[in-house]
């Protein structure tokens, strides 16, 4: 691994998510305060990048990029990384031990703490860097994300319990981000005086105040001694006001003294186990070995995320399809088989974070469309030739159309778009994905697609049955949220079923208009699955 200068950071930073809590404060916190190093693997066109900061590292990229040698820099590292990392760190290190990390987030005001006689609580300041330096070796962890004591103190980030001279409990931002901050606390090695980190913690000013960055995440780490108290586990967030947003449960490897940890399939992952996950992507497979269509299909690393691409066809422009939630290219080819017809050129990605053939991880992109947005910019960098390039988006793969900055683009074709307005989710229509979603049947799944189909339309057997295996198998996302608009105008047409039951035009035109400039062209004769419908006149409107 190569160590890359910060100078050399801004074609690198899109690989990590900004904005949210978790991991994202830490490239966020390397990138504000300098306390870290970037590595990568090599300085042209890196595969894999890696954020350091104090004893941590976030790993992204293609593992196929790395043998085990090249992670034994670091060694005494805990290391956050997608489980398709997990055998080349099993092979770099002697042993895996696994770690569990709870992520909390401010959710209600914090009430006030008094500290017991003879103790005084207050900010730090540089004259207390000397106090820190003295904290027992097992707790200097706590700095170590600052670059040592003496710019801990100087930050004015941290608050410590005194007892005289003496620093008994110490509570700081960890890592600090543009929305979320990190707080980290840890107390003296003695039981008396553990629930001193609750008067620290308490006097953080995102703790006591609302506002854009009132909304720390809290990392309960304390290292001495070894397990906390029970009591502190519970007393702790409940009384700092914040709440768990999610169970985190990684694995790590030692050697000499190294830790890592890696986020596995069992947390992380769209798919409710690794059969599962199998199982759908045979699905894939086999539908596209099927497809009598000449294509290729290729693998690569884009935005940090395994992507899967299929293309097909050939002409002087070249047609990106973004698929919705749940889709992809296998359950796409009535629109993929329109598109070559019509003398195109296809480009069709499986979206990361949706079941098919690119990266399952869960929350892949830290819920910002953005994310997706840099994605599909890198996509088209990747597979568009030279000529004119047409991205034509449906439902949530509309949202992430609408979010690209991509100067290759020259039209959006918008279909069923997402992200502009929220979707109109009935008490039948609840029923009905309830259903399919709590107890899969094929019967179930036909009934939520006829929900989505206009009346009188009957979806076909192979989508019955991917649908199916979709709720048997994986966790379905939300709704895509308001799309991150470019500042670079291009000509979109946004178009919709009328029978559109998630967004229905009355609802979708004022949107298109109000933050688009555009009108919204009705499709007669369909509901929200139009590429399912009418696949030749879409691809007539390219």
């Amino acid at each position: 691994m190569i160590n890359l200068p910060s100078h050399r950071l801004p074609a690198l930073v899109r690989w990590f998510p900004t904005g949210a809590p978790g991991s994202a404060a830490l490239t966020e916190h390397v990138l504000t305060t300098e306390a870290g190093r970037w590595w990568v693997d090599r300085v042209i066109q890196p595969r894999v990048i890696a954020a350091e900061c104090g004893d941590h590292v976030l790993l992204r990229g293609d593992p196929q990029a790395l043998i085990p040698r090249d992670l034994r820099v670091f060694a005494d590292r805990s290391i956050e990384a997608p489980g398709r990392f997990l055998p080349l760190i099993g092979a770099s290190f002697d042993r895996v031990v696994p770690w569990q990390r709870m992520v909390y987030v401010k959710r209600c005001p914090v009430p006030a703490t008094r500290p017991p006689r003879g103790v005084t609580v207050r900010r730090l300041n540089a004259q207390d860097a000397r106090a820190l330096t003295t904290l027992p070796p097992a707790m200097s962890w706590i700095h170590r994300t600052w670059g040592g004591p003496d710019a801990l103190a100087r930050s004015g980030y941290a608050w410590a319990a005194f007892q005289g001279d003496r620093i008994v409990a110490v509570a700081c931002t960890y890592f600090l981000g543009t929305a979320y901050e990190d707080v980290a606390c840890v107390t003296v090695p003695d039981p008396r005086l553990q629930y001193l980190a609750l008067d620290c913690v308490s006097q953080h000013p995102v703790l006591r105040h609302s506002g854009p960055r009132a909304h720390p995440q809290l990392d309960l780490l304390c290292e001495q001694p070894p397990r906390p108290p029970a009591r502190l586990d519970r007393r702790l967030p409940s009384g700092a006001g914040v709440r768990p947003l999610r169970r985190r449960h990684t694995c790590g490897n030692r050697k000499r003294g190294g830790r890592m940890r890696s986020d596995t399939h069992r947390v992380d992952s769209i798919y409710r186990s690794t059969a599962g996950r199998e199982h759908i992507r045979r699905w894939c497979t086999d539908r596209l070995d099927a497809w009598p269509v000449p294509h290729e299909r290729a693998t690569m690393t884009v935005n940090g995320a395994q992507t899967h691409l299929m293309s097909a066809g050939s002409g002087p422009t070249t047609v990106v399809f973004v698929p919705g939630t749940n889709f992809n290219a296998a359950a796409s080819l009535p629109l993929a088989t329109a598109l070559v017809a019509a003398d195109h050129r296809l480009v069709l990605p499986d979206v990361p974070g949706q079941p098919g053939l690119s990266s399952g991880e869960r929350g892949i992109s830290g819920g910002n469309l953005s994310w997706y947005g840099t994605w599909l910019s890198e996509v088209l960098d990747a597979a568009a030739a030279t000529g004119p390039v047409v991205v034509i988006g449906h439902s949530f793969g509309a949202a992430i159309a609408l979010s690209c900055p991509s100067p290759r683009i020259d039209r959006l074709v918008l279909v069923s778009p997402g992200g502009l307005c929220r979707l109109r989710l009935t008490p039948g229509l609840l029923a009905v994905s309830a259903a399919w979603f709590v107890r899969p049947t094929p019967a179930r799944s036909t009934r939520l697609l006829r929900a989505m189909l206009a009346p009188g339309h009957q979806p076909r057997e192979e989508l019955v049955e991917w649908m199916t295996l979709v709720a048997r198998h994986s966790r379905s996302s939300g709704a895509p949220g308001v799309a991150d608009l470019p500042a670079r105008a291009v000509p979109r047409l946004v178009t919709t079923g009328a029978h559109d039951t998630f967004l229905p035009p009355r609802r979708l035109a004022p949107a298109a208009r109000t933050m688009l400039g555009t009108d919204l062209h009705v499709i007669p004769d369909a509901g929200h699955l139009v590429i399912e419908e009418h696949p030749g006149r879409l691809a007539a409107l390219v």
